[in-house]
């Protein structure tokens, strides 16, 4: 599995191929510094219930994924230190990054019934009963 998704960090384009180790990674961080998955906080995105922790924690793997070298603390003040992102902003990109990390499924095509051929009509015997 590899999908990608770039993300902006000061004004640079950096490019993160999406693969297992780098969502093994997320998740073993997400579990050390925040005690939670990517799973809690994708059901956790639509109800704003994602902590700061979380989103700095998977945006700095993220970002180091993608050949940047940044602490938690980096990212924790380039995004939020002097108001410089707004939070629905964040809330946005990280709604995106997962979007990447777990795809909406394809939707499958209907069954298509097969046409019914048409039974020939037979005259049935008359009950005696």
């Amino acid at each position: 599995m590899e999908r990608a998704i770039t993300l902006n960090w000061a004004g640079e384009s950096v490019d993160v191929a999406i693969t297992m180790d780098v969502i093994d990674r997320i998740e073993r961080r997400l579990k050390a510094h925040n005690g939670t998955n990517l799973m809690l906080v994708a059901a956790n995105l639509p109800r704003g219930a994602v902590s700061y922790g979380e989103t700095v924690t998977l945006f700095a793997e993220l970002l180091n994924a993608g050949g940047l070298k940044l602490s938690r603390d980096d990212v924790h003040n380039g995004m939020f230190g002097g108001g410089k992102v707004e939070p629905e902003q964040v809330f946005e990109v990280l709604g995106t990054a997962l979007s990447v990390i777990f795809p909406a499924p394809k939707k499958s095509e209907p069954a298509r019934k097969k046409p019914s051929t048409p039974k020939k009509a037979t005259r049935g015997r008359k009950s005696t009963k």
